[in-house]
């Protein structure tokens, strides 16, 4: 039999990053509500989501 590796597992369910432990509450409310009605799929959601986080951060510490 094979070795098998993590590349080849099938992910376990809830097993995926904490971006709500990366962000702040607001932020996560902010980005969740503006990421509602684009989302197609959960990888394009987390796309969605860390680019909003990313760009939320650097324009509120830019101000």
């Amino acid at each position: 039999m094979p070795a098998t590796t993590a590349s080849h597992r099938k992910p376990k369910r809830g097993n995926h990053l904490p971006l709500t432990m990366m962000l702040k509450p607001e932020e996560f409310a902010q980005i969740e509500a503006l990421a509602s009605d684009e989302v197609r799929s959960r990888s394009s959601m987390a796309r969605l989501l860390v680019a909003e986080a990313l760009e939320a951060r650097a324009s509120h510490t830019a101000s």
